[in-house]
């Protein structure tokens, strides 16, 4: 767990150093999850069953605006192995890479089932 937080710490650190690109997702996030009750209606029994997919589907779609700043770090990750010649990304890769895997599978499924079951 030492080096998960140590990823992220170091990522939040690269993200905030390159611009402020790296609250886009965020305000995204705001901005789905705000206007979509608008866009659906007052029907409160609706709202409620809508809910749950509207903050899954809201989450999902700000993590891929966010895309570009993992892609930036290991690119040039990969493009300095190029130089120096390979090596292994080690243990943060591996677990950057499951985490992503595992919100890409699981993410559609879960935004589906709170779709399809609401709150009840």
């Amino acid at each position: 767990m030492r080096a998960l937080g140590a990823l992220i710490q170091r990522d939040i650190r690269i993200a905030l150093r390159v611009g402020g690109g790296a609250l886009i997702g965020v305000l995204f996030f705001l901005t789905v999850v705000v206007l979509m009750p608008f866009a659906v209606g007052p029907d409160l029994k609706l709202l409620a069953r809508l809910g749950p997919a509207i903050l899954w589907l809201g989450a999902l779609l700000s993590s891929l605006l966010t895309l570009s700043i993992p892609v930036l770090i290991f690119g040039v990750a990969a493009s300095e192995a190029a130089i120096t010649g390979p090596h292994s990304f080690g243990a943060p890769f591996a677990i950057l890479c499951a985490l992503s895997l595992v919100s890409l599978v699981v993410g559609p499924f879960a935004a589906a089932v709170s779709l399809r079951h609401g709150l009840d």
